[in-house]
């Protein structure tokens, strides 16, 4: 917190924003920024008379707004109010059952199930209440938004404005230090006497925060039966202050072991939400790793170990996010379809995370991604786009000289090699010592990876897993790639399976087995 004396006010508040100027003087959002105000609040004042020029500015860039104005159904418009009131009578959340019953004893008009459904959406969509139609949270409304914010300032905050006792303030120093807090932790936080409204729901709050990829839940599971383990610890990445200070990237993340893209976003800077959600969804997938005696997650840096002989790094530099493979012996030896995947994995996310911020703020959603993609040369440094590595048959990076062909890029695209992989005519399909072993979980990602969510989810069911089973996936991960392997892996666990019997289940299917054939072809590592 930076303190300011009443007689340097002016001259500080001169200088920021002059300092402001210059640093957004050629982004693309500087027309999003209001600086003609000049306001400059002491946050350590709540009677500032600056707080009112912040409040005008705020309602007249409000009715400024394209959807300001605009006609709504006159059926919605007695629950709004009735929502209204209780917010002014103090009241934060309903449940669900709530609302549906304030709904029906309208006087007024009764909307039915899906206009009830409509509603929740676009008075969430327009900022008025907060409700996501999720399996762990559709059962409560947020009907004052403003709880979020208290709820955000509880422990995302400045160390100035610490809890005093001394409990809190280890959790705080220790969530600044390495990221990691524990859900009793917050729940302490919680029974401080300005964050007391959010106890009676701090399991759905503390699932929200899941939700938006605030905090990180780093799965782990069972080796020998492939169920879920108790989590104890959760990562906060906006918290987390330091920077890489380990000789990793030196040492580990090299050329001869190491593969890099970049995913270049438009204008000079990254908003940090998004790293900071991006880094939080790779804690949800993969396991972070420990070098030198450390966690490897830094202030826009992680680490994550996808199996034993991969690990997967993501970090910030200016305006990219730089995506290294690294294998622990050498980078000729990465597998292509697990390169592909976390690409692919990560760019799905990327774009789920830009959408959710274009549906909060933008009346009309650029259908153009935020980001495009380029290859990284054999060195790591030098960067050729997407478009024209793929075009191209030969390409000299600037910088070391070095010819790269066609092939290079190819590790990053491996549903393009898949479409020329075809079993030779005379195939016998996988012989009886392939068909006896039980399939490594390379292999299980090689074969969902190549098969669409509607064939992975028929050839679990033949495989004896549930609709149960499935769904509970789909609602723990988000992203179908994960859930296609997952699956895989736990009917594996669970049954000791084999590939005789993906083989039988994809025969009753009237599947092709030829499939499990790519899957356990030997390809040759290019050096």
């Amino acid at each position: 917190m930076m303190i300011i004396w009443q007689e340097d006010v002016e001259t500080r508040r001169a200088l920021l924003y002059s300092e402001v100027e210059e640093l957004f003087k050629d982004h693309e959002g500087r027309t999003h920024l209001v600086l003609d105000k000049q306001i400059f609040v002491n946050a350590t004042d709540k009677d500032d008379k600056e707080i009112e020029s912040l409040k005008k500015a705020i309602t007249e860039l409000t009715f400024d707004h394209p959807c300001w104005g605009e006609k709504m159904p006159n059926a919605c418009v007695p629950l709004e109010l009735e929502i209204a009131e209780m917010v002014a009578a103090g009241k934060q959340i309903l449940r669900l059952v709530e609302l549906e019953e304030l709904n029906s004893i309208s006087k007024v008009s009764v909307l039915d199930v899906e206009q009830l459904n409509d509603f929740l959406h676009f008075q969430h969509s327009l900022g008025k209440l907060i409700y996501f139609d999720t399996l762990q949270l559709r059962d409560h409304v947020i009907i004052n938004p403003l709880l979020m914010v208290e709820v955000m300032r509880s422990f995302v905050t400045d160390i100035g404005f610490w809890p005093k006792r001394k409990e809190l303030q280890q959790t705080f120093r220790r969530m600044s230090e390495s990221g990691i807090i524990r859900r009793e932790d917050l729940y302490q936080i919680w029974k401080q006497k300005d964050f007391r409204a959010v106890l009676p729901y701090k399991e759905f709050i503390f699932n929200i925060l899941i939700h938006l990829d605030i905090l990180a839940e780093q799965r782990r599971y069972d080796i020998a039966t492939g169920s879920r383990l108790p989590v104890d610890n959760f990562f906060v990445p906006c918290m987390v202050t330091q920077r890489n200070t380990t000789s990793f990237m030196n040492t580990e993340c090299t050329p001869e072991r190491a593969i890099c893209l970049a995913f270049v976003f438009k204008g000079t800077v990254i908003p940090p939400a998004l790293p900071n959600r991006l880094i939080s969804a790779c804690l949800s997938m993969w396991t972070l790793k420990q070098y030198e005696g450390r966690k490897l997650l830094f202030s826009g840096f992680i680490v994550v170990s996808f199996d034993k002989a991969h690990d997967v790094v993501v970090c910030v530099e200016g305006n990219k996010i730089l995506l290294y493979i690294v294998h622990k012996t050498s980078a000729g030896l990465i597998v292509p379809d697990i390169a592909t995947g976390v690409k692919e994995c990560l760019v799905t996310t990327m774009e789920r995370i830009s959408d959710f911020y274009q549906s909060t703020i933008d009346v009309k959603r650029s259908q153009q991604s935020p980001f495009h993609i380029e290859y990284s040369c054999s060195n790591l440094k030098c960067f050729i786009s997407k478009e024209e590595a793929l075009q191209t048959k030969e390409w000299v990076c600037d910088e070391h000289k070095q010819t790269h062909g066609a092939g290079h890029f190819a590790v990053w695209n491996q549903d393009k090699e898949k479409e020329q992989e075809q079993c030779e005519q005379n195939c016998q399909g996988l012989r009886d010592d392939a068909l006896n072993q039980i399939p490594s979980d390379v292999e299980l990602q090689r074969f969902s990876s190549g098969c669409d969510e509607s064939t992975i989810q028929k050839l679990a069911i033949h495989l004896g897993m549930t609709l149960k089973e499935w769904e509970k996936l789909v609602t723990d991960y988000r992203w179908i790639d994960i859930v296609k392997y997952r699956i895989l892996v736990n009917w594996r666990e669970k049954n000791s399976g084999r590939f005789s019997n993906l083989a039988k289940a994809l025969t009753d299917m009237d599947v092709s087995t030829h499939t499990l054939c790519q899957v356990k072809r030997i390809r040759k590592a290019e050096y």
